[in-house]
């Protein structure tokens, strides 16, 4: 029995739709906050039907600046500007892709949309040339970072190998393009690593990777307690910090390396000495990660003297 008497959006992907049709919607909005605010180009791989298409569309309505729609939401108390950024969605999920003509076909139609809106002059040009002078031409215009959200990125790959080379130049506009991005989000089954269309895409974030500093600070932000996630110093950036009346606690993860290294890269790279005058004990935390037993393996805890 459902209690609350609201209706469940099964089969429901558009985050809009959700909200003004008075759907279920269990709020994770402070997850895409954290995700939002803590780098660039992300990527997230799931199996088919477990909500990646929702969370696009929730992203979507984010950098859209949509503030009407988090209404009671987490997200309406962490974010303090709401800004409007040009979003470029690509959806390569509702079309078969048996041959490169259907991949060309759903390119050439999301670019033609956004070309409307922001130049035509690369018309004539390969795919990856036009989607690149789109996202130039978005940021010059709107004066803002472009938002750019693939859904289900290997779909063509995974049907047509001869669609390799496309995605590959077609991505790789996304390196090259870094300057004019505020977000990228890319969803897909398989893995950027088990493929080769991201050879030219390196600094992808895969979200199997960030999954356990994203999960610290949501527990500490839940908490109440003030958080700050990749914080800046003069030698690099702590994954995250946590400040209490008392205490500032400067932590540092690891997924592949030990408690004992993070307090080493701690203590290297300076990361407590902006608190070093505010008159709070500071305390160094290393965190060591297994991904085998997908837990915390170890920590450390160390007093700045």
């Amino acid at each position: 029995m459902l209690v609350t008497g609201r209706k469940l959006p099964i089969g429901i992907q558009a985050f809009e739709d959700i909200r003004n049709d008075g759907y279920l919607y269990v709020d994770k909005t402070a997850l895409m906050w954290t995700i939002a605010n803590i780098g660039k180009p992300f990527f997230l791989s799931r199996p088919r039907r477990f909500g990646k298409s929702l969370l696009i569309s929730t992203f979507e309505a984010y950098f859209k600046g949509r503030r009407e729609l988090f209404t009671g939401f987490a997200v309406e108390e962490l974010k303090k500007k709401w800004e409007e950024h040009p979003v470029l969605h690509l959806d390569l999920n509702a079309r078969k892709y048996t041959t490169p003509a259907d991949l060309d076909a759903i390119l050439n139609q999301h670019l033609e949309r956004w070309e409307a809106v922001y130049g035509e002059e690369k018309r004539d040009r390969a795919s990856e040339e036009r989607f690149a002078y789109v996202i130039r031409r978005a940021s010059e215009q709107t004066g803002k970072g472009v938002v750019v959200l693939v859904d289900e990125y290997d779909k063509p790959l995974l049907q047509a190998i001869q669609n390799r080379s496309t995605l590959k130049a077609f991505y790789g506009v996304l390196k090259s393009a870094d300057r004019y991005l505020r977000f990228a989000f890319l969803t897909g089954v398989t893995k950027f690593s088990q493929v080769s269309v991201f050879s030219d895409l390196n600094q992808l974030n895969s979200q199997t990777e960030r999954h356990y500093q994203v999960i610290i600070y949501l527990i500490f932000k839940l908490m109440g307690q003030f958080t700050q996630a990749e914080v800046h110093s003069s030698r690099g950036r702590a994954d995250a910090v946590v400040k209490t009346p008392k205490f500032v606690y400067v932590f540092e993860f690891k997924l592949k390396g030990t408690a004992g290294q993070t307090l080493q890269q701690i203590e290297e790279k300076g990361y407590t000495l902006p608190y070093a005058a505010e008159g709070r004990q500071v305390i160094k935390v290393g965190v060591e990660f297994s991904a085998e037993k997908r837990n915390v393996e170890r920590w450390m805890v160390e007093e700045e003297k």
